[in-house]
This record gives C-alpha cells, sequence and structure tokens, in this order.
C-alpha cells in the first residue's frame, strides 16, 4: 500500500499511519468566472454601449437551461421609437467542444447575436478540432472569440475570429430576457430603454378582443419623466 502511494509512514515517537489528502479540483464554472470581466472589457472595446456580467441572475431566471455568461447591447436612437441590439456571450475555458456551439444556439432564442469567448491558452494543440469548430458555428450563425486570460507584451489580447449573424428571435422572450435578468425595460410611452432604477413598473391591461385573453395586462414600465403625478 505505501508503495502505490495508498499510506504513508509518519515519523513522530511511534509509527502512525496517513492517508494521503486527495487534490480538490476547482470546478470548471468557477475558472470561467474569472475571465467574465475580460470579456466584459472585449465587448465594450468593439463598441457595444452596455455590457453586463449576467451570469447569476440568468440561473435565477430558470427559464433556460443554461443561460449566457456576458451581455451587451448596442443602442439606436430614432424620433419615434428606440431600438437596440442584444449581444450575450457563452465563456469557455476548456479546449473546444462542438457542444459548446449547441448550448450557446438556444439564446438565439432571445438574442440578436449569439457568441461563444474561448480562452486561447485551451486552444493550443487543438488546430484542428478549431477548424471544425468555427466551421460549425459559421453554420450556425455564430460568432466566435478567443482571448488570452493571461496577456503578454507583443501579443493581441483577443481576436474575433468568426463574426456573429443576426439571429431570428422571438421578440417577446427578448424583452423578457432583457427584463428580467439584464434589468433593461422598454417604456410604454417615450419608447426609449433604460435601466430599472431610471423608472418604476405600472400594471396595464391591453384590449382581450384585440390581444386576447392571455395578454390583457403585463408588467410595463415608465421611465421617471413621463411617470404621471
Amino acid at each position: 500500500m505505501i508503495e502505490r502511494n495508498k499510506v504513508q509512514l509518519l515519523r513522530s515517537k511511534g509509527l502512525a499511519i496517513a492517508v494521503p489528502k486527495k487534490k480538490i479540483r476547482k470546478p470548471r464554472k468557477a475558472a470561467e468566472s474569472k475571465t467574465y470581466e475580460q470579456v466584459r472589457k472585449i465587448l465594450r472595446t468593439i463598441g457595444l454601449d452596455y455590457v453586463s456580467i449576467v451570469s447569476e441572475a440568468g440561473r435565477k431566471w430558470k427559464v433556460l437551461a443554461a443561460v449566457p455568461d456576458v451581455a451587451g447591447i448596442a443602442y439606436f436612437p430614432s424620433p419615434d421609437s428606440d431600438e437596440i441590439a442584444l449581444t450575450v456571450v457563452e465563456v469557455k475555458t476548456e479546449p473546444p467542444k462542438l457542444s459548446h456551439l449547441s448550448q450557446c444556439f438556444r439564446y438565439s432564442r432571445f438574442a440578436d447575436f449569439c457568441y461563444v469567448a474561448i480562452s486561447k491558452e485551451e486552444l493550443q494543440g487543438y488546430d484542428g478540432e478549431y477548424s471544425r469548430y468555427l466551421l460549425e458555428a459559421e453554420r450556425l450563425g455564430i460568432g466566435v472569440i478567443s482571448f488570452w486570460r493571461k496577456t503578454s507584451k507583443g501579443r493581441d489580447a483577443y481576436n474575433i475570429d468568426l463574426s456573429g449573424e443576426k439571429q431570428r428571435f422571438d421578440l417577446v422572450e427578448m424583452q423578457q430576457y432583457l427584463a428580467d435578468v439584464v434589468g433593461i425595460w422598454k417604456f410604454t410611452r417615450c419608447h426609449t430603454y433604460h435601466l430599472k432604477d431610471e423608472g418604476t413598473i405600472v400594471n396595464s391591461k391591453r384590449s382581450s378582443q384585440l390581444a386576447g385573453e392571455d395578454y390583457t395586462s403585463a408588467k410595463r414600465f415608465v421611465c421617471s419623466t413621463c411617470v404621471t403625478p
């Protein structure tokens, strides 16, 4: 048992047997969570107006089996009704697997653009697998960002290896995700988007004849400028 490292002999006043402690591996998600801030900064660098780490809030939502780690929006003001484009990112710190892409593709239900951000350290020695990874991502319209977890001089901190394509999402699910997870609501009067703490939620009713019984009441958001006394 000593030779197989099952037990160890300890020197003291006598002999005692000690069972070696097993090494505890940190969960993969814990390693990924350390990179969320890096990915958030990358999305700001490429031009998104607002970016938030949403992993924890998404898990509380419990609508999806898997949830994005980072979400950002591009804002498009308009004289009549403002619009936004929602980009969500799944962060991976492990070698490329096609399951990453199927997981990320679920987010096309509510997002304009879906991305996987994968660390370059885990891509080393996986050139063939990564080529197939990018090919499948292109078929699904998923974008891929590769980034160094540990940066150094003389190399790019990240690369956009594949740009995501516009997804055909469900507008209702998008609005629900923005409100419940990201904390962004579209206001009912001035048709602008704001963070939740910039206004108030009111209950309003729709016409049952026009919208149907299932949609006669809903939580709406009104910005502080439009709230009536």
